[in-house]
């Protein structure tokens, strides 16, 4: 009969390999819980990194040199005392930053001046023919401009209380194809994102491109491209989108050779 030393080591081994398992099924887990969270924040960027490569992306199709810039503005509505600090993320062509500011700052300056008017105009004023500035939905920043490309903004009163959620505002981003909505954030799988605000439909292949990536890291397992690989993947981008083009305008010419 065997003595209860050997029964006591017995029973340690089992519980010790007890733990092993229990260990290597909580790894497991943790690794299934970051994949899965990882597949949830699939489409939210860096608003930095991706602004750096958009401006490759649009240099390369455009056939320019873009540079992306994140810089501070502010509306001052005076009769209520309040300042509001805006900070907008665009594309810019090289050495011509100076007047896409100039522009800029003109936009809010006019914003500003209307904003101390009676609430008969405090919701909107024409520029030209065009009703182009609602203080209450940000429309003024809702308008393409010929010398900069506005890839999105976020803003926050003198008073907000920054708190850990807002920072994720100002350096994570969504990109979405829908315009004149003027969203500054957002909610996202429970998360609060800023949202593009590309207001020149032109460029919407910017968010294509965004697409093509998200789908890159979807299939490759990659959720966090380097901007090394953003960038090869943007260049892959514009093979696929020229030649798509050229099949279209093929079929657009076949269509009208065959009118006659």
């Amino acid at each position: 009969m065997k003595d209860s030393s050997f029964t006591e080591r017995e029973i340690n081994l089992i519980e010790k390999e007890i733990r092993t398992i229990e260990d290597e099924c909580h790894s497991k887990i943790m690794k299934l819980q970051k994949k899965k969270k990882a597949i949830r924040e699939i489409n939210i960027y860096s608003r930095e990194q991706s602004a750096d490569v958009i401006a490759y992306l649009v240099s390369k199709m455009e056939e320019k040199h873009y540079i992306a810039w994140m810089k501070s503005f502010f509306l001052y509505k005076r009769r209520e005392d309040e300042k509001i600090n805006y900070t907008l993320t665009y594309l810019v062509e090289e050495d011509k930053e100076k007047s896409a500011e100039k522009t800029i700052r003109y936009i809010f300056d006019q914003a500003s001046e209307m904003a101390n008017y009676s609430d008969d105009y405090i919701d909107s004023f024409f520029v030209g023919s065009s009703r182009q500035y609602d203080f209450r939905y940000d429309k003024f920043l809702d308008f393409p401009q010929h010398n900069y490309i506005q890839l999105s903004y976020y803003k926050t009163p003198e008073n907000y209380i920054s708190n850990h959620e807002y920072y994720r505002i100002t350096d994570k981003i969504i990109y979405l194809k829908e315009h004149g909505l003027n969203r500054s954030w957002g909610m996202e799988n429970g998360l609060l994102v800023g949202l593009s605000n590309i207001c020149d439909e032109k460029y919407n292949y910017i968010v294509d491109f965004m697409d093509f990536i998200t789908e890159y890291k979807l299939e490759n397992l990659d959720f966090n491209p380097s901007k090394q690989t953003m960038m090869q993947l943007a260049d892959q981008f514009i093979k696929e989108y020229q030649k798509n083009k050229s099949t279209i305008k093929v079929k657009q010419a076949k269509r009208r050779t065959n009118k006659f």
